[in-house]
């Protein structure tokens, strides 16, 4: 879902999408406007959005790649920490 119900945020949407047109278009250039030609606006959008992909299988594992080597870290670390706490003498 998209949403840019004032003028400021269309023209942001517009600049961000690349549709700087689409802000000079008479069918867009208020919320009413744009409501009222909301199939015309859809079309728009979709066309824009589609050259956009999302591959979800590969954006996980580029994240699980990502996170691996701070899991490491943390682990290493934690072992430290716990073993930092029970020597200090703090006891929770």
């Amino acid at each position: 879902m998209i949403a840019a119900p004032n003028g400021r945020l269309w023209q942001q949407l517009c600049d961000a999408l690349d549709l700087r047109p689409l802000t000079a278009d008479a069918r867009f250039v208020t919320n009413t406007d744009r409501v009222k030609h909301r199939r015309e606006l859809k079309h728009e959008l979709e066309q824009a959005m589609s050259r956009y992909s999302l591959d979800v299988p590969v954006l996980m594992a580029g994240m699980l790649m990502a996170s691996a080597p701070m899991l490491g870290l943390y682990l290493i670390g934690q072992r430290f920490f716990i073993r930092g706490l029970a020597s200090s003498g703090v006891k929770g």
